[in-house]
């Protein structure tokens, strides 16, 4: 049979979380974090309807915590120093239970006095979370152990009198100062400090802290950061109505600003001293690209800097880069040959997206769009046309490369996309009770311009997914009591822990196989006198299989008695097990961190299927 679709191995790029060694020092807590560049969240639609949530939720709409007779009660100290942090912010949120998780809803903060000290009152009996802060410190939640794991949440009893210290380390500091290319201080520049994290889509960079705009003199100062390895980058807000022209000898240039890139100047031809003619056929436009330290817009090319507990660097300065910045103008068109409303976002291999100008992340009414202040790079092309009733999206991809010269008058087609026809069997073949069971094709490119396509199964175990293009994974969800996926095979080849490609008009035949033979690891850890919780990192001594999607990686969360589970990895002739302090968000499919803990495990053992293990485990302290 022929494989219509192509199989991507999603082999993560080495990127590392915060480049410490295993054994390092620990950190403090946590910062806020969210996507750099990268495209707005935006939810995938459901197979009959149109895009998933709402409204954001505002005070107003926000409950209040409940009320009860528990207390906490604590005291926040200098890491460095043991001093009071007086005036530090103390948040407690209160863990609803909502579909398979918990969100925070409602809160009640406070503030410690002078000797630092604060309680909160008339809590609720159940899980809350716990987080101080305070301006130029790193955020903490109560029992972190690195400034980006996880913390378990504390858990209150009616009456309970709950003891919770914390121990707040000063952030770290970048400071130097931002030029244009002519040496001059460049004013009003946001400034980023980013890292780079491990995602199933693969690397991603990620924003650490807040933005910072320059002053009158160049000068910045991101604070507050935890310890690791960071990326600075730059970004000038201006550099959108910024137009450089070029004449074509290059013997006179003409700036522009104020203005949009959106509206060509090629309108009429613009003639100044000397007698020097510009019309839009024999100019160069030129913009401001975003700008990594020591001066590149390519992150490949930029340095990472390491930031030690409380340290500061100051001289990191760059220059922004002037690049030939491309517009991008096309239009959709549907399968029936009409234009076509549709989302279009243009996505680079890191994460970084763009959007059509005008306010709007799609085209207009007559199917037209433009995308401007475009950096040279390799970028696709994703286009989502509007879903009706049931009947899946027209959807459109295509690769470009962008060399500072504009791409206008594009054309672009949609699709209905590839399909899946699959089917979910038992491997000892019995029958299976499917009609809970849920199927969702993940894309592994997020963007304003993705779907993902999800079906329930029928009671025969078929399901149809449509309208796909691109690459994605496949979800298997509320499986059956005691069963576990055993493989996905796509026309018959594996792709259990990869992604599948696809392309419009490609048909595939999906077989899923649950296995009750489901395998576990268990045991306990032996605790370490000054710390007892952590996590357990189970993973298969093959470096192929330390990926994003991965089903031989899992880890664990230790419990209060020091005991941890971890159920459904595959048969394999050998993994490693480690019990560590703190995981930090990415780091366990982290192919370096693997490595790393690879050289300071001494726990290893192979598994069959339905087999079992039970480890005794120490505790390592980074």
């Amino acid at each position: 049979m022929r494989i219509t679709a192509r199989i991507v191995f999603c082999i993560a790029i080495s990127a590392v979380v915060a480049d410490t060694p295993l054994l390092g020092q620990r950190q403090g807590g946590p910062s806020p974090a969210g996507r750099q560049g990268g495209p707005p969240d935006g939810g995938g639609r459901g197979r009959a309807g149109g895009p998933q949530g709402g409204r954001g939720e505002t005070p107003r709409d926000r409950p209040q915590a409940r009320t009860g007779t528990a207390s906490i009660r604590g005291r926040v100290i200098n890491l460095t120093t043991g001093t009071p942090v007086r005036r530090a912010s103390i948040q407690a949120s209160y863990l609803a239970e909502q579909g398979r998780g918990e969100v925070e809803r409602g809160g009640r903060t406070t503030n410690t006095d002078d000797n630092g000290v604060f309680e909160l009152t008339g809590l609720a009996a159940g899980r809350w979370t716990l987080r101080a802060s305070k301006t130029g410190y790193v955020e903490q939640q109560f029992g972190q152990r690195s400034a980006f794991a996880s913390a378990d949440p504390i858990t209150l009893t009616d009456g309970q009198r709950f003891a919770a210290d914390f121990r707040l380390s000063r952030g770290g500091a970048i400071g130097g100062r931002i030029l244009d290319e002519f040496g001059d201080p460049l004013a009003g520049a946001n400034v980023t400090a980013m890292r780079l994290q491990t995602t199933a889509q693969g690397s991603r960079t990620v924003r650490t802290g807040t933005s910072v705009p320059s002053d009158d003199t160049g000068a910045y100062r991101i604070y507050g950061l935890p310890p690791g390895q960071y990326y600075v980058a730059v970004n000038d807000p201006s550099a959108a109505r910024i137009v450089v022209l070029t004449s074509p000898d290059g013997s006179s240039e003409l700036q522009l600003n104020g203005g949009s890139t959106d509206t060509p100047v090629a309108a009429e031809r613009i003639t100044f001293t000397g007698n020097v003619s510009f019309s839009d056929n024999e100019t160069r436009r030129t913009s401001y690209a975003p700008t990594y330290y020591p001066g590149t817009a390519n992150i490949t090319e930029a340095q990472k800097l390491t930031l030690g507990l409380g340290e500061e660097q100051s001289g990191i300065s760059l220059t922004i880069v002037p690049v030939k910045a491309a517009r991008i103008t096309g239009k959709v068109m549907g399968s029936n040959g009409m234009p076509m409303r549709a989302q279009v976002n243009l996505m680079s291999a890191m994460g970084q997206g763009f959007t059509p100008s005008g306010g709007r992340n799609g085209t207009a009414n007559d199917g037209t769009f433009t995308l401007t202040n475009i950096p040279p790079g390799t970028y696709t092309l994703n286009v989502l046309g509007p879903n009706i009733g049931a009947v899946p999206p027209e959807v459109a991809s295509m690769p470009l490369v962008v060399n500072g010269e504009d791409i206008v008058g594009l054309t672009i087609a949609t699709g209905s996309g590839a399909s899946i026809q699959g089917m979910i069997v038992a491997d000892n073949g019995s029958r299976l009770p499917t009609s809970s069971v849920t199927v969702e094709a993940v894309p592994l490119q997020s963007g304003s311009a993705t779907w993902a396509p999800r079906d329930a199964a029928d009671e025969n175990g078929t399901f149809v997914l449509e309208g796909l293009l691109g690459a994605y994974s496949l979800r298997v969800q509320s499986l059956p009591s005691g069963w576990i996926v055993k493989s996905v095979a796509a026309n018959g080849l594996d792709v259990s822990d990869a992604a599948m490609e696809f392309r419009p008009g490609d048909r595939v035949t999906v077989r899923v196989e649950l296995t009750d033979r489901v395998t576990q690891v268990s045991g306990s850890v032996r605790p370490n006198r000054d710390v007892r919780s952590g996590t357990v990192v189970v993973f298969a001594d093959e470096p192929a299989k330390w990926t994003g999607l991965s089903r031989f990686v899992k880890t664990a969360r230790i419990g209060e008695d020091g005991r941890f589970s971890i159920n459904g990895l595959p048969p394999h002739q050998r993994y490693i097990a480690i019990a560590i302090d703190y995981v930090e968000q990415g780091e366990a499919t982290n192919p370096e961190f693997l490595q790393r803990a690879k050289g300071v495990a001494n726990t290893s053992f192979a598994l069959s299927a339905g087999g079992q293990q039970v480890l005794d485990l120490p505790l390592i302290v980074r």
